[in-house]
């Protein structure tokens, strides 16, 4: 089935290879396609599977209908998913051309209609209507003279091409590049619709070079482009057997050896908290029953709540230590660590709490150890000594948590380095 043109009596065709606007390809206009072109820009028949799900009819009826409705843009992009996917059928090439020419795209009914002249079985009539849609597209179009020139002479013979890419207004403008083949140090003329282009060279080892260039209807812009040698890849590609491998974990004997030690040292630090704890509540009570001088049970009193303050910070210190060793449960390092750092920052500013509790009541303290009376009024201090505690036993553990998997995982080693008269530590590592 071939679609009739309205705007012209002879029938027209234009030649694309894809139906996805990723690349198309068409031989420089400045001369017919070669066989070896054509072997480049569209695949034997049968070769390869449809890439849309869909019979053959299904879709060329839905091509023509988009045709028939004045959607040349979804017409072609059908048509030419039909060509790509049936190369042997030249009705779609035929009927993609007059879509693309209907839609105004000039250059691409240009490169589409010579790859179709360039068939040898296309017969006598539609080899006119196609000349005929070639020459009234050309008058639509500019044209830009390409020039394509190595920064030095390659080793070689390289297939060097120039990539045209229509920057359009709208997202609906959908045109695929065109690929032309072209010759160093000659002058390629491509046919392009008025407008902005992006023309691209490029070339097997070396660097792509690119420049936007403005296209007026009838006038021709002057383009050179120059290809730089790709840079050489120096980086090695296989890594030395011989390199030591970083380890990416703590040892589990470490792990199990912290968890250990930090949990066993914080509960002997808060039972010995607790043993002087009750150790000081003793001596307060036995003073608050003392029958001896003012200054004896007084001086009884205060080391007794002494004793207890005391108790009650080392009781928070000791809590704190065990705190700080409930990471090393985790067994992911990531996990571990945020954990140490959440620490950190709670164990610090219990602490300052600690420090402005203990300031805060330190008079009403004092008030008490004058009166001998009950330490009801001392409840702030208390509660500053325990917070204090706390804050230093789980910062402590926690930062030293850190700087443990930091050495293992890090690999940080320390060293000596000595001379005449010189003597120094040297670290080596990943910091």
């Amino acid at each position: 089935m071939k679609l009739v043109a309205a705007w012209i009596a002879p029938l027209l065709s234009l030649s694309i290879v894809s139906a996805t606007p990723a690349l198309a390809a068409a031989g420089p206009l400045a001369r017919r396609a070669s066989a070896a072109d054509l072997a480049m820009l569209a695949p034997a028949a049968g070769s390869r599977a449809p890439t849309v799900i869909g019979s053959k009819d299904e879709r060329s009826a839905k091509a023509a209908e988009n045709y028939e409705q004045n959607r040349p843009v979804e017409a072609a992009l059908g048509f030419e998913g039909l060509w790509n996917d049936y190369p042997g059928e030249l009705d779609f090439l035929f009927n993609a051309a007059a879509s693309r020419f209907a839609a105004g795209h000039f250059a691409h009914a240009i490169a589409l209609t010579d790859e179709y002249l360039a068939i040898k079985k296309v017969g006598a009539a539609e080899r006119k209507a196609a000349e005929a849609q070639r020459r009234a597209a050309i008058v639509q179009t500019g044209a830009a003279a390409v020039t394509v020139r190595f920064a030095a002479p390659p080793a070689g013979a390289v297939a060097t091409e120039i990539v045209a890419q229509f920057i359009p207004r709208d997202s609906g403008d959908i045109r695929p590049d065109l690929v032309f083949a072209t010759t160093p140090g000659a002058a390629t003329t491509l046919q392009l619709d008025p407008g902005f282009w992006t023309l691209r060279a490029q070339a097997d080892g070396h660097q792509a070079n690119e420049q936007r260039v403005e296209i007026s209807k009838g006038k021709t812009a002057t383009v050179g482009l120059e290809l730089a040698p790709a840079p050489k890849d120096t980086s090695p590609s296989v890594i030395p057997t011989d390199t030591p491998q970083r380890p990416r974990m703590v040892p589990p004997a470490v792990v199990r050896r912290h968890k250990l030690g930090f949990g066993v040292a914080g509960g002997v630090v808060a039972a010995a908290g607790i043993g002087v704890v009750a150790l000081g509540s003793v001596q307060m009570g036995n003073a608050r029953d003392c029958t001896g001088t003012h200054d004896t049970c007084a001086g009884d009193f205060s080391r007794g709540v002494t004793n207890r303050g005391a108790g009650l910070t080392v009781l928070g210190g000791g809590l704190g230590l065990i705190a700080g060793s409930l990471p090393w449960l985790a067994r992911d390092a990531k996990v571990r660590k945020k954990a140490w750092i959440a620490e950190a920052a709670i164990g610090g500013a219990l602490t300052v709490a600690g420090l402005v509790a203990l300031g805060l009541t330190r008079q009403s303290f004092f008030d008490s150890l004058d009166s001998g009376k009950t330490d009801a009024k001392a409840v702030g201090n208390v509660a500053g000594a325990v917070l204090f505690g706390l804050g230093i036993g789980t910062a402590v553990s926690a930062v030293t948590g850190l700087i443990v998997q930091r050495h293992h995982l890090r690999k940080v080693e320390v060293g000596t380095s000595a001379g005449r008269g010189q003597f120094g530590l040297t670290l080596s590592g990943r910091f």
